[in-house]
């Protein structure tokens, strides 16, 4: 358990570094007027101080990796889906895109049920839906026909 979080911390300390790195290009602003590097900024700053806390938290139990296996075939599965999510994002849209790669994810998965799949690809959906192309207003096409 406690190697989980030390694995945990060092990714989180990992990508709020390198996020960091790449976020000290941009002009921070002020406190009255935020310049577009003043969010990156604190957030990346939140993913080292919490990955540096999950660090220092795992340091003090004894720190025991799993004995168990990985299971490849579900790492795979798991690729596969962002795979194929990248893949059909642009050529098919995001009604096709969503459900492809959640499915794919889902075999991934053991102890589902069907209903709880389609429950989970209908509101997934739904939701990325309504955040990325009515909220957000990025050009993600909905659906492409004649592909």
């Amino acid at each position: 358990m406690r190697a989980k979080e030390l694995g945990g911390g060092l990714v989180m300390l990992s990508i709020g570094l390198l996020f960091l790195s790449q976020s000290f290009s941009l002009p921070i602003g002020s406190w009255n007027h935020p310049g577009p590097g003043a969010l990156p900024n604190l957030y990346s700053i939140c993913l080292v101080c919490g990955g540096a806390v999950l660090m220092w938290r795992s340091s003090f139990q004894g720190v025991r990796w799993p004995s168990g296996t990985i299971n490849l075939f579900q790492v795979a599965l798991l690729f596969g889906a962002f795979v194929v999510f990248a893949l059909l994002i642009r050529s098919a849209g995001l009604l096709i895109a969503a459900p492809a790669a959640l499915g794919l994810a889902y075999v991934a998965a053991s102890g589902r049920s069907v209903p709880e799949l389609v429950i989970l690809i209908i509101g997934i959906t739904a939701g990325s839906v309504l955040l990325f192309t009515y909220a957000l207003g990025l050009p993600i096409p909905l659906i492409v026909l004649g592909w």
